[in-house]
């Protein structure tokens, strides 16, 4: 897979890729004002597949779209795959002063992470897969199966989280922009099961957390 890097300032909104057709894209949408933002959006598309710029100096949620324009035959496909990336380094936890993520010790920006992405998709996308087939034909209770997975889901949530230290930490929950009640609870963390059956590397270091770092001298 190839990664194209378009222009992201200035006025110039077109790039022409030898073999992947036109590439448009907008940095900003108008700002928001009765839904006019979308309707310019659509009328901008539909009259030829392509996206002029926009800017945006006022709405505090600014948007970006990406287009690529190809000639189809009749009775055929295209696939175009598009890579989301982002690359957010700094996290403020329950520290007095913000946290690094653990990714960042990886990759030095959102361009980075999906070029290093792209090169493991495919390989990143067969061990999914394997382990979700794995788990659900294991002979398991069903009742087991969907009581592990629907708690594993947190481990994809802003619940829980590594830093750049290599050890992993967690929130009780999540309200909707910060973490609830206090970090890494055992009260919570420590009877879980999934994790510890599932991803045993995780559990040790989320046990040496709560003994080797959390725990008072005094016990």
């Amino acid at each position: 897979m190839e990664l194209i890097r378009t222009p992201i300032s200035g006025e110039q909104s077109q790039y022409q890729h030898p073999r992947r057709g036109e590439i448009s894209y907008r940095t900003a949408w108008l700002p928001e004002r009765w839904g006019s933002s979308v309707l310019d959006f659509w009328d901008d598309l539909s009259a030829d597949g392509k996206l002029e710029n926009r800017t945006d100096e006022i709405s505090e949620k600014p948007m970006s779209s990406l287009a690529i324009g190809n000639t189809i035959p009749p009775e055929s496909e295209v696939t175009v795959r598009f890579i989301i990336s982002w690359h957010f380094p700094n996290r403020t936890a329950w520290s007095a002063e913000p946290l690094k993520n653990f990714y960042t010790t990886n990759y030095a920006d959102a361009w980075d992470v999906a070029a290093k992405t792209v090169q493991n998709i495919e390989y990143l996308e067969t061990k999914t897969v394997e382990f979700v087939d794995a788990f659900c034909n294991s002979n398991l209770p069903a009742e087991v199966k969907e009581a592990a997975l629907f708690n594993l889901s947190t481990l994809r949530s802003q619940t829980f989280f590594r830093l750049s230290d290599g050890n992993f930490y967690a929130w009780e929950g999540c309200n909707d922009n910060s973490g609830c009640c206090f970090g890494s609870c055992t009260h919570v963390w420590n009877y879980e099961t999934a994790t510890a059956f599932l991803f045993g590397d995780i559990a040790r270091n989320m046990r040496k957390v709560e003994f080797g770092i959390a725990t008072h001298p005094s016990g």
